[in-house]
């Protein structure tokens, strides 16, 4: 394995890509490649969902690229908010894309995984690379494509809480949803409109890209029912996808090391990455 970083600005330089390339003993081939892109609510980004996933995501056989996009942490000089991480996400795969030959990296299997509001911001790109990406960038139809979403306990239903313990009165700030709301929307109190604009799973079309995704019943932070609505929205559209729920986990189980419960046994979770991989050769190699 080989590490590099790079930039994808001239400007932006907190915006950054960790590249983790798979070295080969033998003859080189293009290999299957992913973007992460860790999760922390759009204010910070967690070091547990990006290096040793990466790590994991080699072992398996695929290049990996950790994605740091703009949070309201690492953007404090500027006036950045959404959607600059979507915008973020767009450059690095083409990037990737045109520089696939340097870091072996077959163009036509490429994923994202995404953690938590990483989750969110994948799964945004997944209901919107056709469309206003495409608008954005002024690309041909399938230079932003790519092969499947990985979202791992996603948030992507901003729609009013169920409960009071919903994800979005839990996020810090001067007041709970303050830095998020200011980051995603630059309003304390966005309309129900501007939170369905922003909820991928109110998104969806026959254009998504084929999702996996896991979550955990008991997750505290981020209501499993979003993936459940995800998944059936998925299946209205005859969008492909595998969904997986578990019994326990929580929030923020990435490999089986667990940030928000004292959950000790997470083997059950740390099964996810082995369901992907099967999920993804079984179904696009």
């Amino acid at each position: 394995m080989s590490i590099e970083t790079f930039s994808i600005y001239d400007v932006k330089s907190t915006v950054k890509v960790d590249a983790y390339i798979v070295e080969q003993k033998h003859a080189v081939k293009p290999l299957p490649t992913v973007i992460i892109c860790p999760g922390g609510g759009y204010v910070d980004l967690s070091s547990k969902e990006g290096r040793p996933v990466a790590i994991t995501f080699n072992e398996l056989g695929y290049n990996a690229f950790v994605l740091s996009y703009s949070v309201k942490n690492n953007t404090l000089d500027h006036d950045y908010r959404w959607p600059e991480p979507l915008l973020d996400l767009a450059t690095t795969v083409l990037c990737i894309k045109n520089h696939a030959s340097d870091w072996n990296v077959d163009i036509d299997n490429i994923y994202l995984c995404g953690f938590s509001a990483g989750g969110h911001l994948v799964a945004m790109y997944a209901t919107c690379w056709k469309d206003i990406l495409q608008k954005c960038f002024e690309k041909n139809k399938d230079d932003l494509k790519i092969k499947a979403a990985i979202l791992i306990y996603p948030v992507v239903d901003l729609t009013p809480p169920i409960t009071e313990n919903d994800w979005r009165l839990m996020w810090g700030g001067a007041s709970p949803t303050d830095d998020f709301c200011q980051f995603m929307f630059g309003d304390l109190n966005p309309s129900y409109i501007e939170l369905m604009r922003k909820s991928p799973v109110y998104l969806i079309s026959e254009n998504t890209s084929p999702c996996f995704i896991v979550h955990a019943q008991d997750d505290s932070l981020v209501n499993v029912i979003g993936s459940l609505k995800m998944g059936e929205a998925l299946k209205e559209n005859g969008v492909p996808f595998s969904l997986h729920v578990f019994q326990t986990g929580n929030h923020g189980f990435v490999l089986g090391e667990n940030r928000e419960s004292k959950t000790e046994d997470l083997s059950e979770t740390y099964s996810w990455i082995f369901l992907m991989d099967n999920w993804i050769k079984r179904n696009f190699f």
